[in-house]
């Protein structure tokens, strides 16, 4: 049985190109992180708010480290700062969603 790790990272996502107002180092750390996580034998989520229509509720990013697109506000992109009212909406989503994969550790 393998043990299941879920990371936070509301506007950081792993999958963002870097570079942009909010894409940088948040953005490389929590990807390096699931890596390693993954690496080490953990399977791992990555929580982070959809920003675009296109991107699929559930992406396989690499062996062991899915991203969840967790759908709050309006798809697209927004600055950091205008997240605050969107998080109840993430929370609870994220809240249900770890109900259904019972995690090991949730950060």
């Amino acid at each position: 049985m393998s043990r299941r790790i879920g990371l936070i990272s509301e506007h950081a996502s792993p999958l963002c190109s870097l570079g942009g107002a909010d894409s940088g180092g948040q953005n490389v750390y929590v990807g390096q992180l699931a890596r390693h996580l993954a690496g080490l034998g953990y399977q791992v989520d990555v929580f982070t708010r959809r920003d675009s229509q296109r991107l699929p509720e559930v992406a396989e990013w690499v062996e062991g480290v899915r991203i969840i697109h967790v759908p709050c506000g309006p798809a697209e992109v927004l600055r950091k700062e205008e997240l605050l009212s969107y998080m109840g909406e993430f929370t609870a989503y994220v809240l249900a969603f770890c109900k259904q994969q019972r995690y090991d550790l949730l950060l």
